[in-house]
């Protein structure tokens, strides 16, 4: 037809087309043309219709099938593409559209299809690509884009979807997500979104998030998290970011949270497990901790608290304790420790303490108890170690400090006792 000069360009056809009656809907045409054989896939459409110079840019598509009336929603067209055996799979689909020349990126879909008023948010466009079966996992979406060349970073894909007005918050992708079962953990989503390489670091993500004003606190984040049953322990949370490389220290962690904003002190942290109820007592923490296998001994956890450079001095794990209010006595300390079974005796306590470097003499040990507040007579302290089990006679306690080499001869010991103000029993 257009070689003999009878038709020059699609809005031509279609306009003369509908002119005289002869088609009135898009799917009439499609139909027809599938009937007398005209047509039997997109690829042979788009081919023939780049070929014969009758469309170059999708926009010019959309834009003349949406003012003939011949299209109003991408329900529709998606609807009739699959119904009469032209397209698939939105492989299939994003293939072909690039192969022809139609679309180069992403942001021209994106635009283009807000523009002509085919689709308004993300939840009719995923909800309709599920419904389809053009698609059918978060992976598959992700590998193709990527494949085709549509996206190739996150912060594109964030900043277009937040710029044509698909998405607003995180609460909206996350529901959203979960409702049209694109994602159902969150080891899919860190596992996906690593090997498709569009995000390498926590750091890049959270400075994205932020960016885009997808989030902007923590709390939003764990109230959401928590809501939308993406994650369920601490223990799943940190064993996969370390597993997929997000994340390899928790100084790292705690470093880069404060550094974007979404988290200022470790007070605010603990504060706002504690409104989310996430968590409530000390008591709570450990014994968590405990249960999903973080941590079984003192050992472990004073080693690893070292080993990330958290923390140096028993000073500092005292003075922040005390700060946040997890802790006000040595009582409370000492008791829930043996109850969740961190500690037994004060042999294992000592050792420990002096292995890892956070105390090195009883005089170090007793100005800091003293000074935060957590002991005040030395009858309270000795009765406590009594009443918890962890000493029995004083000849205990002194076998033991002198073997540790916290103190070598009683003199030391008295002089000390005295030079510290400790209070005899009154």
């Amino acid at each position: 037809m257009q070689t003999v000069g009878l038709i020059h360009t699609l809005e031509q056809c279609l306009d003369r087309m509908q002119t005289v009656g002869l088609i009135h809907t898009l799917e009439q045409c499609l139909n027809r043309m599938q009937t007398v054989g005209l047509i039997h896939t997109l690829e042979q459409c788009l081919n023939r219709m780049q070929t014969v110079g009758l469309i170059h840019t999708l926009e010019q598509c959309l834009n003349r099938m949406q003012t003939m009336g011949l299209i109003h929603t991408l329900e529709q067209c998606l609807n009739r593409m699959q119904t009469v055996g032209l397209i698939h799979t939105l492989e299939q689909c994003l293939n072909r559209m690039q192969t022809v020349g139609l679309i180069h990126t992403l942001e021209q879909c994106l635009n283009r299809m807000q523009t002509v008023g085919l689709i308004h948010t993300l939840e009719q466009c995923l909800n309709r690509m599920q419904t389809m079966g053009l698609i059918h996992t978060l992976e598959q979406c992700l590998n193709r884009m990527q494949t085709v060349g549509l996206i190739h970073t996150l912060e594109q894909c964030l900043n277009r979807m937040q710029t044509v007005g698909l998405i607003h918050t995180l609460e909206q992708c996350l529901n959203r997500m979960q409702t049209v079962g694109l994602i159902h953990t969150l080891e899919q989503c860190l596992n996906r979104m690593q090997t498709v390489g569009l995000i390498h670091t926590l750091e890049q993500c959270l400075n994205r998030m932020q960016t885009v004003g997808l989030i902007h606190t923590l709390e939003q984040c764990l109230n959401r998290m928590q809501t939308v049953g993406l994650i369920h322990t601490l223990e799943q949370c940190l064993n996969r970011m370390q597993t997929v490389g997000l994340i390899h220290t928790l100084e790292q962690c705690l470093n880069r949270m404060q550094t974007v904003g979404l988290i200022h002190t470790l007070e605010q942290c603990l504060n706002r497990m504690q409104t989310v109820g996430l968590i409530h007592t000390l008591e709570q923490c450990l014994n968590r901790m405990q249960t999903v296998g973080l941590i079984h001994t003192l050992e472990q956890c004073l080693n690893r608290m070292q080993t990330v450079g958290l923390i140096h001095t028993l000073e500092q794990c005292l003075n922040r304790m005390q700060t946040v209010g997890l802790i006000h006595t040595v009582e409370q300390c000492l008791n829930r420790m043996q109850t969740v079974g961190l500690i037994h005796t004060l042999e294992q306590c000592l050792n420990r303490m002096q292995t890892v470097g956070l105390i090195h003499t009883l005089e170090q040990c007793l100005n800091r108890m003293q000074t935060v507040g957590l002991i005040h007579t030395l009858e309270q302290c000795l009765n406590r170690m009594q009443t918890v089990g962890l000493i029995h006679t004083l000849e205990q306690c002194l076998n033991r400090m002198q073997t540790v080499g916290l103190i070598h001869t009683l003199e030391q010991c008295l002089n000390r006792m005295q030079t510290a103000c400790v209070a005899p029993s009154g």
